[in-house]
């Protein structure tokens, strides 16, 4: 009987002492050119009005943008004044989209039933300088035009095989 009270006592001891490896697993970033390819929208705008709006299921948007177009950098323009866009406000890990009143955002959006939401959650938002905003929208559209030029190749490519 002591040898197995021994042998728990060591094992136990064993487990508790032992060092323990955590790994965290980061959210990586997500970079401008996957940005591009995954948005519906792409779009300058300035954010009028952010709110808490009523939720329908845990898994609801819990806030709403109001945002004012100025440029459509990819994707057709919408027809309306006003963008809304739902977003989950309460994330902790990953942060939720950065929309600030009264600020210009680049959005990145994507069309989910006729609901706009960020795209990849606070790295569908970017604040621009306005010395940058050039700059920033040549390589959006650069990103995008090669995008779409690699996407009628390679369905040429596979209609020709």
């Amino acid at each position: 009987m002591r040898p197995k009270i021994a042998l728990t006592a060591l094992v136990a001891v064993t487990i508790v002492s032992a060092p323990t490896m955590v790994v965290g697993y980061p959210i990586p970033p997500v970079a401008l050119w996957e940005l591009v390819e995954s948005s519906d929208i792409i779009v300058l705008a300035e954010v009028v009005d952010v709110r808490e709006i009523p939720r329908e299921g845990a898994w609801s948007p819990s806030h709403r943008a109001k945002l004012r177009p100025t440029a459509f950098w990819k994707g057709r323009a919408v027809a309306a004044e006003m963008l809304n866009v739902e977003f989950h406000g309460f994330l902790e890990c990953p942060s939720p989209p950065n929309y600030r009143q009264g600020w210009t955002v680049l959005a990145f959006l994507v069309d989910e039933d006729g609901v706009l939401e960020t795209n990849s959650l606070s790295y569908g938002t970017r604040y621009i300088p306005e010395s940058d905003r050039s700059r920033v929208r040549e390589l959006v559209v650069a990103a995008d035009v090669i995008q779409r030029r690699a996407r009628i190749d390679s369905a040429d490519y596979d209609r020709n095989i």
